[in-house]
């Protein structure tokens, strides 16, 4: 995950407790005989979805949309978030 000191602001500032659910874990592994890379990444949208709170899901679609990008820069076919 790209560290955004404004996204993490504005989420703990609309609800302290989701600062434990910030998408931190990365998986990167070779699968297909070493001919394809997998990157696993949280989709932050999905997990703050309980939250209910309009900010902190404003925060998470601005954060997915920040994660999609990471993924497309990376250049593999067949990702997902």
């Amino acid at each position: 995950m790209v560290c955004e000191t404004e996204t993490t602001s504005k989420l703990i500032a609309s609800d302290i407790q989701m600062s434990i659910l910030f998408p931190r874990h990365i998986t990167i592994k070779e699968v297909e005989d070493n001919s394809v890379i997998e990157v696993s990444i949280e989709n932050p949208y999905t997990t703050w979805s309980f939250s209910m709170k309009k900010d902190v899901m404003d925060v998470a679609k601005n954060t997915k949309s920040t994660l999609i990008k990471v993924l497309d820069n990376i250049e593999q076919l067949h990702m997902k978030l």
